[in-house]
């Protein structure tokens, strides 16, 4: 890390060798900030069971010698732990049994279960909160770090950060991939619980010198809530990395194979949903069977039970798609974006929200790299800020779930073209650039700069 560039502390749960959905946002940045006169130092978690998707190789995209803090959690005191603390660059070691008694141990995840996920103020990763203070005050003071910056969910994250920046009276920079009180899609049962949740939230928004949100209906969500905060928020969109497409990503850059290839990455379960797809999917087999060897849908990624407590495999077999779709389970992100670019198609399915929230629901992540694939996407979703930016973007036709016969229809259409060798695809390049993280990354450091400039001047003029 050069010596030229102020250091700003990534306060994030999720980071490599993690590689669930929230961890591409703050690995891009750090990748793409030293140009702009930042370089990150990182504080994350050690081993946790709340760490469920392992991927070395996003080890690779790491900046030489960034400073990694991993923070033990009360979780891994009855999950293993790794050995060593402080520094560490290689992700976390061998897991060892917990030091604890099988009584103590039960006591201790009792108290994970009430004060975590019973609880979630603000979600089950605050039993991390003690333990990140501590180490992160030390990163702050051993790197001289000139702002801190934390992304979320989870949102314990901006807590930690919140707390940094009053004991150090540094700068906060937040980042909210999704909202956190206004998100649609987070149940909250008790009444005390959304009362908790609030008053979190309050803290850390006013904490903040600068609120970056991933769409402008969180932004807008925020403004109406925080009024008496204005010229505080800036949107920041989720994007694409160029360079994890080095290949020719054009449609007429591959041979076209006989198989309409359809391919959905990324994670399903909750209010996200393949239930209607499927559905349609299976009654347009049993319309037309010659299709079953001539169209396949692979769903790349883990997925969890839906809001009905039903699985993927359960409407597979339900709707008797099976000897059309296949089902990888989790991947690593290189593999998944292989199978990305060698797609005919994509599949994107959103989450149903209530729809006063449609615009409040984050967009999803995957857009990005479907549209810097320049592969058709073909997108399942009620109206809101997915379906928005996806015809924005011209990537291909977007089909409300509830509309069965259309998403029927919208398949034969695009197994004809590919039968006839193209199918029609004509995006927006210019506005893709805009999603470029180079380009998303300038926005962030001037955010940094505004606020340690900022802090600096007031600094300057309380000693004056």
């Amino acid at each position: 890390m050069g010596m030229d560039t102020d250091r700003v502390l990534f306060v994030v749960y999720d980071f490599p060798p993690e590689g669930s959905r929230g961890t591409k946002r703050s690995l891009k940045f750090i990748r793409h900030l030293p140009p702009h006169g930042w370089s990150a130092v990182v504080l994350t978690v050690r081993s946790s069971p709340n760490l469920s998707f392992h991927d070395d190789s996003l080890f690779a995209e790491l900046p030489p010698g960034l400073p990694i803090y991993r923070a033990r959690t009360l979780e891994s005191l009855f999950h293993g732990s790794s050995k060593g603390d402080g520094v560490r660059g290689d992700g976390a070691g061998e897991a060892k049994p917990g030091p604890l008694s099988s009584a103590l141990r039960r006591a201790v995840v009792r108290l994970y279960r009430r004060l975590g996920r019973f609880t979630k103020l603000p979600d089950s990763r605050i039993l991390w909160l003690p333990f990140a203070v501590i180490s992160g005050l030390r990163a702050i003071r051993q790197n001289r770090c000139r702002v801190i910056y934390t992304s979320g969910p989870s949102h314990t994250n901006h807590v930690v950060g919140a707390i940094l920046s009053h004991v150090t009276r540094l700068p906060l920079v937040i980042d909210f991939r999704d909202a956190w009180v206004g998100n649609p899609a987070r149940r909250m049962p008790k009444a005390w619980i959304a009362k908790g949740n609030a008053f979190l939230e309050r803290f850390c928004v006013r904490s903040a010198k600068v609120v970056v949100c991933t769409t402008d209906g969180i932004r807008a969500d925020f403004e109406k809530r925080y009024p008496d905060l204005p010229g505080k928020y800036v949107t920041i969109f989720n994007g694409f990395d160029q360079s994890d497409f080095l290949a020719d990503t054009s449609v007429g850059s591959r041979p076209r194979r006989p198989v309409l290839t359809i391919v959905h990455a990324g994670t399903l379960g909750r209010e996200r949903s393949p239930r209607e797809f499927l559905l349609a999917l299976g009654q347009l087999l049993r319309e037309n069977p010659e299709l079953a060897g001539q169209v396949e849908v692979i769903f790349v990624g883990q997925n969890s039970p839906c809001t009905d407590g039903r699985t993927i495999e359960d409407y597979v077999q339900e709707y008797s798609c099976s000897s059309v779709v296949k089902l990888t389970g989790f991947v690593s992100r290189k593999a998944s974006l292989e199978y990305i670019v060698r797609a005919d198609v994509l599949l994107l399915i959103i989450g149903r929200v209530p729809k006063e929230g449609a615009f409040v629901y984050g967009i999803s992540g995957k857009v990005y790299d479907y549209a810097a694939a320049r592969r058709p996407v073909l997108t399942v979703s009620e109206r809101g800020s997915t379906a928005q930016i996806v015809e924005s973007l011209n990537l291909g036709p977007v089909v409300d779930p509830d509309d069965t016969e259309t998403i029927k229809s919208t398949l034969v259409s695009l197994w004809e073209a590919h039968r006839s060798g193209s199918i029609p695809y004509n995006p927006n390049l210019e506005l893709l650039k805009s999603f470029e993280f180079s380009r998303l990354t300038a926005r962030l450091a001037a955010c940094f700069d505004q606020t340690h400039k900022g802090e600096a001047r007031e600094s300057s003029e309380s000693r004056g």
